[in-house]
C-alpha cells in the first residue's frame, strides 16, 4: 500500500470540509493538524548548597569538611594540597573513613590522612 504524500507532513493535506479528516488517505484531521504538541514539562533545578565563604570548588569543599574535622585552622592549606597531589577519589575515601570513626565515637587519626598514599 502506497502512504499518502502528505503522511506526517504539516501541509499538504485535502480537507473536504472544515474539521473533517484528509481526502488523500492519511487519516489525519485539520483539529489534530492545528493543535500544536504540548511543550514538555522543564523540571526545576535544585537550589544549590550555600558554600562557605572562600570554598569554590569540590577539591576546596572536601578540603574544608576535614578542616573543620580536625580544627586545624591554620593549616587549610595542608589539606588543599593533600587532596590536590592524590585526588578527588582519595579525599573522598578519607571522608568516608572518618565518618566511620565518628560512627564508633572515635576521633581519626590525623597520621592516617598524611601516611595514607593510595
Amino acid at each position: 500500500m502506497n502512504d499518502p504524500k502528505c503522511k506526517g507532513q504539516k501541509f499538504g493535506h485535502d480537507f473536504a470540509i472544515a474539521g473533517g479528516e484528509c481526502q488523500n488517505g492519511c487519516g489525519i484531521t485539520q483539529v489534530e493538524l492545528s493543535n500544536p504538541k504540548p511543550k514538555p514539562i522543564a523540571m526545576p533545578r535544585p537550589e544549590p548548597k550555600p558554600m562557605p565563604k572562600g570554598v569554590h570548588t569540590e577539591l576546596h569543599d572536601i578540603a574544608f569538611k576535614l578542616w573543620e574535622y580536625y580544627e586545624r585552622k591554620e593549616k587549610f592549606g595542608l589539606f588543599l594540597g593533600l587532596i590536590r597531589s592524590r585526588g578527588k577519589q582519595w579525599g573522598y575515601a578519607r571522608l568516608s573513613e572518618i565518618a566511620d570513626f565518628k560512627r564508633r565515637g572515635q576521633k581519626y587519626p590525623i597520621q592516617f590522612l598524611m601516611s595514607k598514599k593510595t
